[in-house]
């Protein structure tokens, strides 16, 4: 799906084959006003993206320390094999794009 992020600079597409040679200047600094214009906002879209991108390692490394944590709490009373989880992997499974998890 093409949406605004998509959208693309329309300098190239006017031609002036009869017009006085510093009207084709202006056109061509035109060009190049609209070309700085769409690098600006790509270079904008692409930081953000990173941000978001480190802000969401960040959040994963986060759950795989708190999960760690749960799991040696669960391992220390001894209840770990009791519900069924022989390991960490194993605690849940994907099942047609969700998780099943089964408690003995």
């Amino acid at each position: 799906m093409r949406g605004v992020r998509n959208l693309k600079t329309v300098s190239g597409r006017v031609t002036r084959a009869g017009t006085a040679p510093d009207a084709r200047s202006y056109h061509l600094f035109m060009k190049v006003t609209c070309l700085e214009m769409e690098r600006v906002r790509r270079s904008t879209e692409r930081a953000a993206a990173v941000r978001r991108i480190q802000d969401i390692d960040q959040r994963l490394a986060e759950i795989d320390r708190e999960k760690a944590a749960l799991l040696e709490q669960l391992e220390a009373r001894g209840d770990l094999g009791h519900y069924g989880v022989s390991s960490p992997l194993s605690a849940g499974r994907m099942r047609d794009g969700g998780f099943l998890i089964q408690y003995g």
